[in-house]
């Protein structure tokens, strides 16, 4: 940051042009408030991709639970067994947080509903919601898992179809503007050509 503001001051003098007294001043503090800001919104941007992330690896956990209880697992076993069987950082974390639920004798689908709501991921804490609710039924939380596991990839498919939509309507625009600018520059000597005539 000093060396764009030294640069700022020095250039202009080299050129020989003199910048008014207060222009170095209004843009040290223009770009120090973007650089403040900075760490924060990438710090947001990278929360929001990990929340993507969790919530992608959180279907196939469900499903990996699902498939433990249909080998007549009891949903408190079923719930660190498919955590298991995964890897990466949210089965992990997930692994981590039965693990700690277990050794405090507390309902492991309430230490999920809890993590959930302190990471951000509101469908992990509705599924702690729901296994607590249906928690003696092994068949009703099978179908549930299954269920919420198949509303989570068809969420997660439009999410991605919107991008895909957003991206494309991006392409088509700057089509549109690389073909007009070929043509003003095809037509400016043209023009130029015509008004000097």
């Amino acid at each position: 940051m000093l060396l764009s503001l030294l640069l700022l001051v020095v250039v202009p003098a080299a050129v020989g042009a003199v910048l008014p007294t207060g222009v170095p001043l209004i843009v040290a503090v223009l770009l120090a408030a973007a650089l403040f800001f900075l760490p924060d919104l990438e710090a947001r941007g990278e929360a929001t991709r990990r929340r993507a992330e969790f919530r992608h690896a959180l279907g196939a956990y469900l499903d990996l639970v699902a498939l433990e209880m249909a080998a007549r697992a009891a949903p408190a076993e079923a719930l660190p067994a498919a955590a298991k069987v995964g890897t990466g950082w949210p089965l992990a974390l997930i692994r981590d947080t039965l693990y700690r639920a277990t050794r405090a004798g507390r309902d492991p689908w309430a230490a999920l509903g809890e993590l959930g709501r302190r990471i951000g991921v509101t469908e992990l804490s509705d599924l702690g919601q729901l296994i607590a609710l249906v928690a003696h039924d092994g068949a009703r939380v099978r179908s549930t898992l299954t269920a919420r596991a198949q509303t989570m990839r068809r969420h997660e498919l439009a999410n991605l179809q919107g991008h895909a939509g957003k991206a494309d309507q991006s392409m088509q625009m700057a089509q549109v503007l690389i073909g007009l600018g070929y043509l003003l520059f095809i037509g400016y000597p043209a023009m130029v050509a015509v008004l000097n005539f």
